[in-house]
């Protein structure tokens, strides 16, 4: 790897980190927004990802409904928001992981080779009400 994309990898990696540490609080309306406190961890996330940040937020937030040919923003609850963002998490660290792998793999000289890396995973995702960095590389 270079040094370009050894910094990406570790941004991405940074951001799918962070995006654990989102909360979300409950407007008047019953619908989800990120808590004041995780205010500054969303704009460093939508950075870290090039993204803006009040895009992402609604993201997280609202979902798009197609009623009638006409699409309207349908606000999320907080569990459906943290179940949201559980799933991006998972969703961009499930793609860094297998761009690391394909990248790793073009590092053989061959055009056919019988030589590549793959990965067995058989114990799949625990859950414990700490998770610990370690068993986040683990997983």
């Amino acid at each position: 790897l270079d040094a370009g994309e050894k910094a990406n990898v570790f941004r991405v990696t940074a951001a799918v980190l962070h995006i654990g540490n989102l909360e979300f609080d409950e407007d008047g309306q019953g619908i989800a927004v990120v808590k004041e406190s995780s205010k500054p961890t969303l704009n460093g996330i939508a950075a870290m990802l090039g993204l803006n940040a009040a895009d992402t937020e609604k993201a997280l937030c609202y979902k798009i409904i197609s009623i009638a040919g006409k699409e309207e923003p349908k606000g999320l609850s907080v569990r459906d928001a943290s179940f949201g963002r559980d799933a991006w998490a998972k969703a961009v660290y499930s793609k860094l992981f297998d761009w690391i792998v394909t990248r790793i793999n073009k590092c053989f000289p061959f055009k056919e080779s019988q030589n590549f890396i793959g990965v067995l995973d058989i114990a799949g995702f625990e859950y414990f009400q700490v998770n610990s960095f370690e068993q986040f590389c683990i997983n």
